[in-house]
């Protein structure tokens, strides 16, 4: 239970940018440093370890959509085993402006994670995971009060929890294009179709990035006739390439959960895994907001089986015969349901505010325009129950192809039309 709980407090790591302070006239905020140990709770190789720091407001995934602010390296040579056995390194934050935080970390045992490139950015099967904990007993994550210009010190990390899963990598079936005029008069089914890869490239010599081989489908099962094509259990090897699909029954009363968002969950959505979210490619501004430089973002949350799990429900069927409640079930293909209501967070946002900055709601179902939406390429991101995610496009696409796995359809963005 408690690595379960450990292994749901990774981020997946991704690329930063540090906060910038417009106001050339004001003073230079108060700096503050902390420091301590990380500790491996296992007989495992110490590895390179990454320590990362969140915004307690703005997690990374699975509970949120964070980057960190900001992060250290811990090299494999620096850790040492005491009398007792216990294999530890010291670390140290600098330059960390006051506020609350989370603090995490990845030790990468197969040497391929890069914080710098979102594609290599990420826990990989094998890698271990850990935080600064509440306390060893209830494995907690416990936010880090850090007040300007102060030193703090005897911070432990532990590295409890083993990533037994792969990322969720994926290329999409046929082409990714939408018609937002179609799906909304209903012409078009709002829904796109994902299918696992395997990942098997190098972005040099000593970089290679190497996923084992996707998943085998169920025999028993006729994909084509299913919007989601479950894997053959019977020979799932470990490490194997999957999705993840997941509908929780937290309270075990043998029904999923609804959507935990008020939004969603008034929508009808259920609570199902993986988390789906899309971004705006194109070139957008930037805007300060409480003396920082935010990008100007457009951004939506898409859903896996939505549309078939409510006509399951609307047709008197139980969502259990389409997918099993209350367990992750790994699965090859996935259809995933579109959802034409976007945020949009730019500086006269007044719909609301969040760690992104303020925001305006731009929902087409209600009556915004098409218009509005900037259109054409959107990037695509499936979050895992684990933390984990993968992002298309990315940065494999163009690099040197191995196998059978094709780098080109790393590169394909989700296609948005009028």
């Amino acid at each position: 239970m408690r690595a379960q709980l450990l292994l749901a407090l990774v981020s997946s790591g991704c690329a930063w940018e540090p906060p910038l302070n417009s106001n050339e006239l004001a003073a230079p905020p108060l700096l503050s440093t902390l420091s301590g140990s990380v500790i491996l709770l296992s007989d495992e190789e110490p590895a390179t370890t990454y320590i990362t720091v969140y915004d307690a407001d703005n997690p990374g995934p699975p509970a949120g959509t964070g980057a960190p602010v900001t992060f250290a390296t811990v090299p494999r040579a620096s850790y040492s085993t005491d009398s007792a056995g216990i294999r530890a390194s010291s670390y140290t934050i600098t330059q960390l402006p006051a506020g609350d935080y989370l603090l995490n970390a990845l030790m990468d045992t197969d040497g391929d994670f890069n914080p710098f490139t979102p594609a290599l950015a990420g826990a990989t099967c094998g890698d271990w995971l850990g935080s600064h904990l509440a306390s060893l007993e209830d494995a907690l994550p416990a936010t880090l009060s850090i007040e300007a210009g102060e030193a703090y010190s005897d911070i432990p990390i532990f590295l409890g929890a083993q990533v037994t899963t792969e990322r969720p990598a994926f290329e999409f079936v046929g082409v990714p294009e939408l018609s937002l005029r179609s799906v909304l008069d209903g012409t078009q089914a709002p829904l796109f179709q994902v299918t696992a890869t395997s990942v098997d490239t190098a972005f040099h010599p000593d970089l290679p990035l190497q996923f084992a081989p996707r998943c085998e489908p169920d025999p028993t099962t006729s994909c084509d006739q299913l919007p989601y094509c479950p894997c053959d259990l019977a020979s799932l090897e470990p490490c194997t390439t999957a999705i993840y699909v997941w509908l929780v029954d937290a309270d075990t009363d043998g029904l999923p959960d609804p959507y935990p968002a008020p939004a969603q969950q008034a929508a009808g959505l259920l609570d199902v895994w993986p988390r789906v979210y899309l971004e705006h490619l194109g070139a957008l501004s930037t805007f300060e907001h409480e003396g920082q430089e935010l990008p100007e973002r457009w951004v939506s949350e898409a859903y896996p089986l939505a549309a078939e799990l409510g006509a399951t429900l609307l047709g008197g069927g139980a969502v259990s015969d389409l997918v099993p409640i209350g367990v992750p079930v790994p699965t090859r293909d996935l259809s995933i349901t579109f959802a034409p209501i976007f945020v949009h967070y730019h500086a006269d946002g007044e719909d609301g505010e969040d760690a992104n900055g303020p925001f305006d709601l731009v929902d087409l179902t209600q009556g915004a325009a098409v218009e509005q939406v900037p259109l054409e390429s959107w990037s695509v991101t499936l979050v895992s129950f684990t933390g984990q995610t993968w992002t298309l496009p990315n940065e494999i696409a163009g690099l040197p192809r191995d196998g059978d796995f094709d780098t080109v359809k790393q590169g394909i963005p989700l296609l948005l039309d009028p």
